[in-house]
Parts: C-alpha cells; sequence; structure tokens
C-alpha cells in the first residue's frame, strides 16, 4: 500500500459515506494476494515518516480504518492469499469477510520494531477477544483464517461465486434506513459509545421510513 493508496482509500471511504445510492461496499484485490501491508520502499512514505516521526502516517491509518469501519452501509471484504499489516486491518474493519481457507492474515509490526498502530488494536480486541488479539499483536502470528472462530471469515472455494453473490444480494434487499441504523449502534457498541437515545433514535427512524409499513403490509398479506 502506498501513501498515494493509503490516501485515496480515506478520499473514497469519506465520498461513498455519502452516498445515498450506495446499499453494500465491497473491498477486493485483482491480485492473488490481497495486500502485502505499508510499501516502506514508496519514497512518500519514507518522507512523510521522517518528516515528523510518523504522526501523518499514523493519523491517516486511523482515519482510514475510522472510516471504512464506519460505513453507514454494510461492508465485505473479499481476499485471497496475504492480508498483511495495513491490509490485514482492511480485512478487520469490514463487515463480513469471504476467504478460502488457507488465506492468511499476518500483523508482522512488532518483528518490524514497530507499534501496531492505526486503531486496530481495540478492534481485535472486540471482534475477537483479547487473547486472539495478543496472539497476533504480541507474537505476530500468521495465521489461517479458517483456524480463527467460527463466524468471523465466510469460507470459500477459490471459484466460489455463488456464496459471495447469495451474500451481496441479501444485504442489498435489506431496507436502507434499518440497515443503516443498525450498522451505527454496531459500531457504536464496539467503541463502547452506543447510548440508549442513540438506540431509540435509529428505532424512530426506521419506523417513519415508508418502507417499514410497506414491509410490515406485504408480511401481514403473508409475503415474507
Amino acid at each position: 500500500m502506498s501513501f498515494e493508496m493509503l490516501n485515496t482509500l480515506v478520499e473514497l471511504a469519506s465520498t461513498v459515506a455519502k452516498d445515498d445510492r450506495v446499499s453494500v461496499v465491497v473491498l477486493e484485490s485483482v491480485h492473488d494476494d490481497f495486500c502485502y501491508g505499508i510499501d516502506l520502499k514508496d519514497p512518500a512514505v519514507g518522507a512523510s515518516v521522517m518528516s515528523d516521526f510518523g504522526r501523518t502516517m499514523g493519523h491517516l491509518g486511523s482515519q482510514l480504518i475510522h472510516l471504512w469501519s464506519s460505513l453507514p452501509m454494510p461492508t465485505v471484504c473479499r481476499f485471497s492469499g496475504q492480508a498483511v499489516g495495513a491490509g490485514a486491518c482492511l480485512v478487520w474493519a469490514s463487515d463480513f469477510r469471504i476467504a478460502p481457507a488457507k488465506a492468511s492474515i499476518w500483523f508482522p509490526e512488532i518483528d518490524r520494531g514497530m507499534h501496531l498502530g492505526w486503531g486496530i488494536i481495540r478492534r481485535l480486541v472486540s471482534e475477537l477477544g483479547p487473547q486472539w488479539a495478543r496472539r497476533l499483536a504480541l507474537l505476530a502470528e500468521r495465521v489461517h483464517v479458517d483456524a480463527f472462530p467460527d463466524g468471523h471469515f465466510i469460507i470459500v472455494d477459490a471459484h466460489d461465486i455463488e456464496t459471495p453473490r447469495t451474500l451481496l444480494d441479501n444485504l442489498s434487499s435489506k431496507p436502507v434506513t434499518a440497515t443503516r441504523g443498525i450498522k451505527a449502534c454496531l459500531e457504536a457498541a464496539a467503541r463502547g459509545e452506543m447510548s440508549e437515545d442513540m438506540d431509540i433514535s435509529c428505532f424512530i427512524q426506521s419506523v417513519r421510513d415508508p418502507e417499514f409499513m410497506e414491509r410490515v403490509n406485504r408480511w401481514l398479506m403473508g409475503d415474507t
């Protein structure tokens, strides 16, 4: 991930977040491996780190993970091969993850003498629990996705296109207002910031949406 790509992904997330036409976001790579992490050979990365000891890089990375995890619509990361460092952060910033069994997650930062930043430790603890977070962050274990607890990855064969399509169709069919309210509450709860007022507000918004009555009427008529 070059410095330019990092900035592009931040801008892209900011743009998509404001687009009411988008119901689901899919993040994937055209390469066999998803991402090898920040490109430490990129002169722009080196210049940025040297200019302020990595403060800008840390801020941009934290912004990237916050923006992608906080998108109002569901996100799906579909990947294969290796997801390393910054790439692994993007995987965990997604709501759903689809990968072959032997695709791998790896945070090698500690073995490079670096802190694992970008706010991803909080997310790992929230998603996986403290012990798994320690294994990934402190031991720098390279873990195949089929070794993670059930439910964290949707495991598919390399050529399986039906499972991802079914997931996307399912997510796209959900009512927008209710989906966005639930997504916002899930993210707030993961940060320990969800309040009763937020919960009630999202409920009110959903039942005021015309789609609520349309769906209820279809259900009452026996159309599930």
